[in-house]
């Protein structure tokens, strides 16, 4: 007689939230000695330690001399940082150092975030209060530099992210494979685009203005109007405009692996476009795909298949 046992795997567990809790000091000092200024950051955390950014700014244009990294030291009421800058070649520039008092002033500002990202949950939770500095002085090697500003803030609160069995997600862009055109020099879309808002821009070529717009490719013809922008990016008006738009068949792919699986569909698009122009319209006849996808995998990972 043959005895066996089947183990059948039961399915994936969800593991334990990730909460991670944080109270921070940050407090901005700016100083000035004539036509140079230098701006500090000194900041305090009890996840990420206590440390302090500086840049030196000078000259008629305020270019970027030099910038460093240093530490921070605070109480419950001062606080203090020394942080050597270097120019863009690496070479040392000088020290400076920062200290004074600081204090929470008025009420704090909640701000709480709530979203999933596919099934993913996740919170952030925060409470900032302003803080102001007082006494402060800066210096930097050694010379006295006048403070004209300290101020920052107080942060309180937490992270929360949820860690599901399994990743579920779904997502789709609209990509251009191929274009041509009358009267244009340039013809892109937004990368972020869908199948209901593809935003198109392009470049008149005989004129220095830009058109820019959102169209709709489920129709199979589509009128509105498209924005008209000057070099400087200032709105000009409104301008007409036409589309017909051909969907293709679509082609899907399926892959197995990572624990789970991805899937993806592929939709060809032929678009003609017509944009009226300050001096003459701009036609582009183009492709386009519009990219679905779709995932459902493991956070432990798993084999590819």
């Amino acid at each position: 007689m043959v005895v066996g046992t089947v183990t059948l795997a039961g399915p994936a567990e969800a593991a334990e939230p990730t909460r991670v809790h944080d109270t921070s000091t940050s407090v901005k000092v700016v100083a000035v000695d004539g036509d140079r200024t230098l701006e500090v950051s000194v900041q305090q955390s009890e996840s990420a330690g206590a440390f302090a950014f500086a840049r030196l700014y000078g000259g008629p244009a305020g270019d970027s001399l030099a910038g460093g990294e240093g530490f921070s030291e605070w109480t419950n009421t001062t606080f203090r940082a020394e942080v050597e800058l270097f120019d863009d070649a690496g070479q040392p520039v000088g020290t400076v150092t920062v200290g004074g008092t600081h204090a929470m002033t008025g009420d704090g500002e909640r701000d709480l975030q709530k979203f999933n990202d596919g099934n993913i949950h996740v919170v952030m939770d925060h409470t900032w209060t302003p803080v102001s500095g007082s006494n402060v002085t800066a210096s930097f090697d050694g010379a006295a530099w006048q403070v004209v500003e300290a101020s920052g803030w107080h942060m309180t609160g937490y992270l929360f992210v949820s860690n599901p069995a399994t990743y579920v997600g779904s997502g789709e862009v609209v990509a251009i494979t191929d274009w041509r055109g009358d009267n244009v020099t340039e013809f892109y879309t937004d990368e972020h685009g869908t199948l209901n808002e593809t935003g198109l821009y392009l470049q008149y070529a005989d004129n220095p203005h830009n058109a820019s717009g959102v169209i709709d490719l489920s129709k199979r013809t589509w009128n509105g109007t498209f924005g008209l922008f000057d070099e400087e990016g200032g709105l000009l008006g409104r301008m007409p405009a036409t589309a017909t738009v051909v969907a293709g068949d679509p082609v899907r792919f399926f892959s197995r692996g990572r624990g789970g699986y991805e899937r993806w569909t592929f939709t060809p698009y032929n678009v003609e476009l017509t944009i009226d122009g300050p001096l003459a319209p701009a036609h582009v006849t183009a492709q386009l795909v519009r990219i679905q996808y779709a995932w459902n995998t493991s956070p432990l990972g798993g084999p590819e298949e």
